[in-house]
């Protein structure tokens, strides 16, 4: 129990009770008046190579992806980070949606409060290009079509089905990437 706890900020733990018995969906359905919750405050843990950071943070459904980038930018401010769904010791898969935060979201065990594990990796991965979808310079994985001359993505566009109609090829990195002659000869890379 005391494990759980250390998910809550320490100066916020005196506000946290023990649940008083399990509490089924349905039951949190009926306590809602049937209306579908849209945002909670969460305990947001974010993990790096150097220690975490727990802050309590009001994610909404529409959201919650751009909330916790600008609240980890706010808070860790020296890069671009690429957001995990994971902890400390591993990450199990990288954040590019609103609802893959919010299926992310975990109800404490044996307390009241709700809370997200992000683990955050240095997006120093610098790609020599700027995605054609949201118009910023990609950092971490470029998407190339392989249908078109010049169109490139970034894995959060890719991961929000941008450019769905096409094939697209995953460039890590142009010195990691083996690209074969037959896709540079057709497209520009």
């Amino acid at each position: 129990m005391e494990e759980e706890l250390k998910l809550v900020p320490s100066n916020l733990r005196h506000g946290i009770k023990p649940k008083s018995g399990e509490v089924t969906n349905m039951q949190r359905l009926i306590q809602s008046g049937g209306a579908i919750v849209t945002s909670k405050v969460v305990y947001v843990t974010y993990y790096t190579q150097s220690g975490s950071t727990t802050v309590a943070t009001c994610l909404s459904l529409r959201d919650a992806w751009r909330e916790i980038r600008d609240k980890a930018a706010e808070i860790l401010p020296t890069v671009p980070w690429k957001f995990f769904s994971g902890n400390a010791l591993h990450s199990q898969y990288e954040f590019v949606s609103n609802e893959q935060v919010w299926n992310a979201i975990c109800s404490a065990r044996y307390y009241n409060f709700e809370y997200l594990e992000v683990r955050l990796e240095r997006a120093v991965n610098k790609q020599n290009a700027n995605c054609d979808n949201c118009h910023t310079s990609i950092t971490g994985h470029r998407f190339k079509c392989l249908e078109c001359s010049d169109f490139d993505i970034c894995s959060s566009c890719e991961g929000r089905s941008a450019h769905a109609e096409h094939a697209m090829l995953r460039i890590v990195g142009p010195e990691r990437t083996h690209i074969p002659i037959w896709v540079r000869e057709r497209i520009r890379i």
